[in-house]
């Protein structure tokens, strides 16, 4: 009885570790960063944090505020401009300035375009959403 139940907590660890080796052995991808913007989509002005970490490194930390919908491009904020950097792991982080919890969403590449570009939704509802999209002439 005993040696069956080390031969398969033996079977499970090792079948664990293996299944395992997968998720941490995993690199993210990198991509070529042209820009990230806030859209506001929604019937009220917000106001965002937003981090954009490159390799590790925080490259930008700001608050933006956005107008409603519909305000020309007061609605529209930039956040990062051509990045003119050797490709790079990039993650995102967002919330809306009043929340203490963080958002985030890795910039992974698309299947279109040589540069990977980032938009910052706020949706209709009020939500926070991010939309993406590959570039072929950067």
């Amino acid at each position: 009885m005993h040696r069956r139940r080390f031969l398969a907590g033996a079977l499970c660890g090792s079948t664990g570790f293996l299944s395992g080796c997968n998720v941490f052995g995993e690199s993210k991808p990198k991509v070529n960063l042209e820009y990230i913007v806030v859209r506001n989509l929604d019937d009220e002005p917000h106001t965002v944090d937003i981090e954009v970490v490159r390799e590790g490194e925080t490259m930008v930390s700001e608050t933006l505020s956005v107008e409603r919908v519909g305000t020309s491009d007061d609605s529209l904020a930039l956040v990062v401009d051509d990045v003119d950097l050797e490709p790079a792991v990039y993650e995102l982080r967002m919330k809306f300035v009043d929340e203490e919890e963080w958002e985030d969403a890795p910039l992974e590449p698309v299947d279109r375009g040589d540069c990977f570009a980032s938009e910052i939704r706020i949706t209709e509802s009020g939500g926070l959403s991010v939309w993406r999209a590959g570039i072929s002439d950067c």
